[in-house]
């Protein structure tokens, strides 16, 4: 820990060091501009200052009203200063900026009227800021021959992308990613960034997207989505690309993957494969579980809507609880993905649209769970462990299409229709108890059980949008239904002792739980103008929900199946959902401003169909208001502020009245008299990008409170069993602080990072009869250096401290703990096609008792790999993981009055020999890349640099 903090303190001293070494000093050159015919003063004339080695812009300013100009530069450098004026010819002047101002004196323009020749400028722009979109230039960015567009976006400066592929743009996660303004696998970032060619892409395009309506509409609805547009090279449309990569290792390792790209005009056509028991090939499980089934239905209104949501859970245990089969690292995986899309554009003008994805995961996880929960109560603390043997498997299909239909040029149609399969099949043995301080048993338990299950899932989408001759006058109107059916049967056992009186507890069961539920919603918004920048927006919606669900027990007995009345439940629920608001609209160049509500009618309505209760319908009348301000001069300095309140339903789990016995050491009980709660969210941000600095910082709030919050109550007996269910209690609250600052270094060619992260939580809740207050904090700390050096050297170090303190009022016990992790990552590249890299992962954990495990792991990977043939397409390398073979799988959290702690096991140390060969048949992706610092002919105008 003494190293750890050391380092820590190091690294700090090390950033703000460098960073304040930038500061250079400054050299005034200043002069005055006249017209070479008239003589005349020149005033407002553009001056911009390009660094002669690199063609970077350095600094850009207008020279007064009577042409006289004075800039401040660093000393020690050549620039081309380049003079524009509309009426003028482009100027390009040289100098060198020593110790000492500099005075031009008169410096002449000439007329184009008596300019014949072109002029000599240097290079092409780099990155151009063309209204709210941050354009670069993929080529002036140098990456490896076959990297993907993954590789490509770590390169250009305010886009990161982390060890998962999740992708930051300027602070802000990049939810969409276009291919010439298309659709491409359902616009996932992760899917496309890896499918890709960098070497296919000419420019890269950085946006907050606005929403489809707001789109089609003209008038902005405050919906933002950071997106990331590829436009690709004209020679790359009609070309094909892929790769093809087989790897096998020791001790029983395999990764292999296939991928094509096939574009010929507007149309599209891409293909991938992959088989992997590393989670490190291509695509990988976090992808997959954006495709098919859903975690529940889940209806909630728009920000127009209101607040409205209710949730029905799905599925016995957790077999349709990740139904995409997402691998959060727990366990050994084995994966089979694959995937097609398919796109094109018809018509005279290629109006209309078409696009179909299809994929299919075979996802399955073997994983063994080691977990500690320790219990503060007032007076007393409990331990609860317990081992878990589990085997699970996804085979998910899935489909979706979209088709965008123009009646007119005012009148268009949107069909969405997607659908999905997924087949679920579970094994697991858990062995648990509980215990006092001394470890002396209340109880134990073991339970086995196998759980096969499918579903099938269908939603169709229909809107219809019209344009009217009034500027900004529009009709939208939405027709969407979906329908979801599933069906599970688990082979149940379990026995159970306790301890302190001597009982004994066996059940051997069957249970088949199915569920049907149909939906369908209809919206129609209306668009008015009062004025060029006020629009009245009103909107009406209904929406039904129907869902039949039935949770049947079997006890196993001699002369056959019987009915458990205790463990089993039907009941038919339907739901209607009115509303309608309207709000007011002010678009405005440098703000939007929203202000409005709406107002709800629901109606809930529940009939058990075992004929046990007699449940009354609920009926639930609200207001939702919302008002929300965003400043935007610019797109790289913006600022928002948003309020809205919204409701929040019982889930079917919560209100359903069954006891269940799946963990007979914690059982659930449902509360039908649970109300819903309500959620007042504020948030506010602030971010600036400064381009010619090549910087950004963020900042950031947000915090809830919640009025009747859905809590828990609960209680441990003398025998160790815990029982809870949810209850209403008066409030909770949360809150959450970010900010963060990324700073090109440009004298070591690096950028340094730092982000400040905490947070707060507040919850209620009810332990063995006394009510109490929990509260957490935790506060973290992010540092970062980065290097790279054309596509040769890449050199990077994180440090992530952070610190956790947990504890309740009516107990005397807090609990903390500090940990920190230090990640570090090189890569060298020879001329010859020889590579090494390797990578450092170092997590030092405080431990919060003496019986805690060893937590502190040290990961070391490395690789070899070697460039084949002419082109270098033939790439074979030598991965080594986890070298030292200490990949622990541990994890720790902290919430209401328990401190949980998990070891698992996972994928540790392997050897890995893999052969890849990238193939291409486009001139465009096969062609080297210029050197950015070339110099050539064009007709390059500085203010393209600024913002128009």
């Amino acid at each position: 820990m003494k190293h750890a903090i050391t380092l820590f303190f190091s690294f700090l001293f090390c950033f703000v060091f460098i960073t304040e070494s930038q500061a250079q000093n400054k050299v005034i050159i200043s002069g005055s501009l006249k017209d070479t015919v008239t003589y005349t003063n020149l005033g407002l004339t553009s001056v911009s200052a390009v660094r002669a080695s690199d063609s970077i812009l350095i600094l850009f300013t207008r020279a007064d009203d009577e042409g006289n100009f004075s800039i401040s530069l660093p000393e020690n450098e050549k620039y081309i200063l380049m003079f524009s004026h509309p009426m003028m010819a482009i100027l390009n002047k040289r100098i060198e900026v020593k110790n000492q101002p500099i005075n031009l004196g008169e410096v002449v323009l000439s007329s184009k009227t008596f300019i014949l020749e072109e002029v000599l400028v240097i290079g092409t722009r780099a990155i151009t800021i063309k209204g709210d979109t941050t354009e670069y230039a993929a080529d002036s960015f140098k990456v490896s021959q076959y990297a993907n567009v993954d590789e490509l976006l770590k390169k250009l400066p305010g886009i990161e992308v982390d060890d998962k592929g999740n992708i930051t743009a300027h602070g802000e996660k990049v939810q969409r990613m276009m291919v010439d303004g298309d659709e491409f696998f359902s616009d996932d970032p992760a899917v496309l960034s890896k499918m890709l060619r960098a070497s296919a892409v000419n420019k890269v395009q950085v946006y907050d997207g606005k929403s489809e309506d707001a789109k089609f509409t003209g008038v902005d609805d405050g919906v933002r989505i950071k997106t990331i547009n590829l436009e690709l090279k004209d020679d790359a449309k009609r070309g094909s690309f892929g790769k093809i990569e087989l790897g096998g290792g020791l001790p029983g390792y395999w990764e292999n993957q296939a991928m094509i790209n096939i574009f010929k005009d507007k149309r599209k056509f891409s293909a991938f494969g992959i088989m992997s028991n590393t989670n490190k090939v291509g695509l990988g499980w976090d992808e997959s579980s954006k495709y098919g089934g859903r975690e529940g239905r889940d209806f909630s209104g728009g920000d127009d809507e209101g607040g409205f949501r209710f949730e029905f859970s799905e599925g016995s245990g957790d077999e349709f609880g990740s139904m995409g089969g997402s691998f959060s690292g727990q366990g050994l995986p084995k994966t089979i993905n694959g995937g097609l899309h398919f796109g094109d554009k018809y018509g005279a003008n290629d109006q209309h649209e078409f696009s179909a994805d299809y994929r299919i995961n075979d996802n399955r996880v073997s994983v063994i769970t080691n977990q500690r929960d320790q219990y503060s109560f007032a007076d007393t603390q409990y331990i609860n462990v317990k081992e878990n043997d589990r085997y699970k498997r996804n085979l998910n299909n899935s489909l979706s299409s979209r088709a965008q239909i123009f009646i007119d040029s005012a009148t268009d149609i949107i069909i969405k229709l997607n659908g999905s399969n997924v087949q679920s099949n579970t094994e697991s043995d858990v062995n648990s108890y509980y215990a006092d301080m001394n470890n002396n048993r209340l109880n134990e338990s073991n339970t086995q059980q196998s759980t096969k299950g499918e579903k099938w899932n269908g939603n169709l989408d229909l809107s219809f949008r019209k344009k009217f001759k009034k500027t900004g006058r529009t009709l939208i109107s939405t027709l969407s239904g979906s329908h979801d059916n599933y069906h599970t049967e688990n082979a149940f056992s379990s026995y159970n002792k306790f301890y302190n009186s001597g009982e004994e507890l066996s059940y051997n069961q069957t249970k088949r739980d199915t569920a049907l539920t149909n939906s369908f919603k209809f919206k129609i918004t209306y668009t008015e103008p009062l004025s060029k920048k006020i629009f009245l927006v009103t909107n009406f919606y209904t929406n039904y929900d129907g869902r039949t669900s039935s949770k049947m027990t079997y006890d196993k007995t001699s002369t056959g199946d019987t009915l458990n009345q205790l463990f089993s439940s039907s009941f038919d629920y339907k739901v209607w959902t009115y509303s309608a608001g309207t709000s007011l609209r002010f678009d405005f160049e440098k703000y939007n401003l929203s202000l409005g509500g709406n107002v709800a009618y629901t109606d809930f309505m529940r009939k058990d169909l075992m004929g046990r209760l007699d449940l009354a319908p609920r009926n639930y009348f609200n207001f939702f208001p919302s008002i929300s301000l965003r400043k935007s001069r610019r797109q790289m300095d913006n600022f928002s502020i948003s309020y809205n309140g919204a409701t929040n339903q019982p889930t079917i789990d919560q209100l359903q009245p069954i006891t269940t016995n799946q963990d007979p050491l914690n059982i659930v009980l449902g509360n039908p008299d649970l109300e819903q709660e309500f959620r007042h969210s504020l948030n506010i941000n602030y971010g600036k990008y400064e381009l010619l600095k090549e910087q950004y910082y963020y900042v950031g709030a947000m915090s809830n409170l919640t009025t009747n919050a859905i809590s828990t109550e609960q209680n441990i007996s003398d025998q160790g069993v815990r029982t809870y269910r949810s209850i209403n209690l008066p409030r909770s609250f949360s809150s959450y602080l970010y900010a963060g600052l990324y700073k090109k270094i440009k004298a070591i060619k690096s950028q340094a990072g730092i982000n400040l992260n905490g947070g707060y939580n507040q919850s209620p809740s009810i332990i063995n009869g006394e009510t109490t207050a929990t509260h957490n904090y935790n506060v973290g700390l992010g540092l970062s250096l980065d290097y790279n050096r054309d596509s040769t050297i890449s050199l990077g170090f994180n440090i992530n401290p952070d610190f956790n303190s947990n504890f309740t009022n009516t107990s005397p016990i807090k609990t903390e703990f500090f940990s920190i992790r230090n990640k570090f990552n090189f890569k060298y590249s020879f001329p010859k096609g020889l590579e090494l890299g390797t990578d450092i992962d170092w997590y030092v954990r405080e431990k919060t008792s003496p019986s805690d495990i060893n937590n502190n792991i040290f990961l070391w990977n490395a690789y070899v790999s070697q460039s084949f043939l002419k082109d270098k397409s033939l790439v074979l390398r030598l991965t080594g993981n986890d070298i030292l073979n200490q990949n622990i799988g541990y994890s720790r959290y902290a919430y209401n009055n328990i401190v949980s702690e998990t070891s698992y096991n996972n994928i540790r140390r392997y050897f890995m020999l893999s052969l890849t060969w990238n193939f291409t048949h486009s001139s465009a992706i096969s062609t080297p890349k210029k050197d950015p610092n070339e110099v050539e002919h064009a007709d390059t105008n500085p203010d393209a640099y600024q913002e128009k």
